[in-house]
C-alpha cells in the first residue's frame, strides 16, 4: 500500500509575553528576580551588617522592623540605610547589593 506524505503545517500563532505580577512590597529588577526582605535582603543585611548591628551600633540589622527604622519606603535617597552605604562604611554592600536595596526601598520595602 502506498500512502503519499504531505508536509505538516506549522502553527502560526503569536505568543505575547505577559509580565509577572508585582505588588507594592516587591521589586522586580532587570534580572527578573523578586527582591524583598524575606526574598534575600535579610541575608544581605545579616552578612554585611549583622556582626556589628545586631548587638551594638544602635541599629539592629537582623530584624525587619528594626531595619525599617533606617528606611524611608519609596525614597531611597532619604533612607539612612542607603546614605550610610554611600559613605565609607565598614560593612559595605557590593554595587549589586546596594542596587537591590535601592530597588526594594523604591517599591515600599516589603517584607515578603
Amino acid at each position: 500500500m502506498f500512502v503519499p506524505q504531505t508536509a505538516t503545517p506549522v502553527p502560526t500563532a503569536t505568543v505575547t509575553p505577559t509580565a509577572a505580577p508585582t505588588s507594592a512590597n516587591q521589586t522586580q529588577p532587570s534580572g527578573g528576580a523578586v527582591v524583598s526582605w524575606e526574598g534575600g535582603l535579610k541575608d544581605v543585611f545579616n552578612k554585611k551588617c549583622g556582626s556589628c548591628h545586631g548587638s551594638m551600633g544602635g541599629f539592629n540589622a537582623k530584624a525587619y522592623v528594626e531595619v525599617l527604622k533606617g528606611v524611608n519606603p519609596g525614597d531611597p535617597d532619604n533612607s539612612k540605610v542607603v546614605q550610610v552605604q554611600k559613605e565609607n562604611h565598614p560593612g559595605k554592600f557590593t554595587d549589586a547589593e546596594l542596587q537591590q536595596v535601592i530597588d526594594w526601598i523604591k517599591n515600599g520595602a516589603g517584607e515578603k
